[in-house]
């Protein structure tokens, strides 16, 4: 017989955000909120797509009810859960929410602050990424972010400014660890690849091949515990050959298996 279809772990997701949507639209207020509520915990262990999904639609159910302070606090609920797929975008649609939200209540100079200050934090974060040279506004946006407890943003500044330094790991390293959330494996996966570069470079194929087998479980912790598997990257192929060939074939192998 043929083997059982896998339970379909976004189904209780997809239920509370269509119930969500469905009680939004027919101005059932109280309904709405609990399955947004309800669709932002489910979403939590899900990827990027449906986490922002929630997160917008819990902004939607708040901004519906009139609650600017729930409101806001929902948006930045939203631009925390962004990430990793599509991480920039997701966030720059939460960001014109607010800056749309503080443009219905311009008398809320605090809320047109924290929206001019998120908009200016994000591209200043784009910009750093991009400038081979620091840039004026980091200092500002990484106090902010860590501040705020931005874990993205902290992670995506931080990598910026260790990738412009060629001869400091430990930067490398700090930014890895700066952002653990599952919305942040891109960006952990970026600075472990790095760091495997250089450990080759450095001829330490020891340091690679950990680094790399790092990548790989960072890569596998937005998964269900039976969608993850052992997928050999590129990144541990390059640093597996260094490794055998300055101990003995198949030593890479070995290693995969007690890790």
């Amino acid at each position: 017989p043929p083997e059982p279809l896998p339970p379909d772990r976004f189904k209780n997701f997809k239920d509370a955000l269509n119930a969500g949507a469905d009680a939004l639209k027919r101005n059932r207020a109280d309904e709405a909120k609990t399955q947004a509520q309800r669709a932002v915990q489910e979403a939590a262990t899900l990827d990027g797509d449906a986490r922002a999904q929630a997160g917008q639609l819990l902004f939607k159910v708040t901004l519906a009810a009139g609650d600017v302070s729930a409101t806001q606090a929902a948006l930045e609920a939203w631009r925390s859960a962004c990430g990793p797929e599509r991480a920039e975008s997701c966030r720059s649609q939460a960001n014109a929410a607010l800056t749309q939200l503080a443009k219905k209540d311009p008398k809320n100079k605090a809320l047109a602050r924290d929206a001019a200050e998120a908009v200016d934090d994000e591209v200043c974060a784009a910009k750093a990424d991009r400038a081979p040279k620091p840039q004026p506004c980091e200092a500002t946006a990484l106090s902010r972010a860590r501040k705020s407890g931005d874990g993205w943003l902290t992670a995506k500044l931080l990598l910026a400014q260790a990738l412009r330094d060629d001869d400091n790991d430990k930067k490398l390293i700090n930014a890895e660890k700066a952002c653990t959330a599952p919305q942040c494996a891109s960006l952990r996966k970026k600075a472990l690849q790095k760091l495997v570069a250089r450990a080759k470079a450095d001829n330490k194929p020891d340091e690679a091949l950990q680094y790399a087998l790092r990548e790989v479980v960072v890569g596998n912790e937005n998964l269900s515990p039976q969608e993850r598997r052992f997928t050999r990257t590129a990144t541990l192929e390059a640093a597996c050959v260094a490794y055998d060939k300055a101990h003995k074939p198949g030593e890479c192998r070995a290693v995969e298996k007690k890790t």
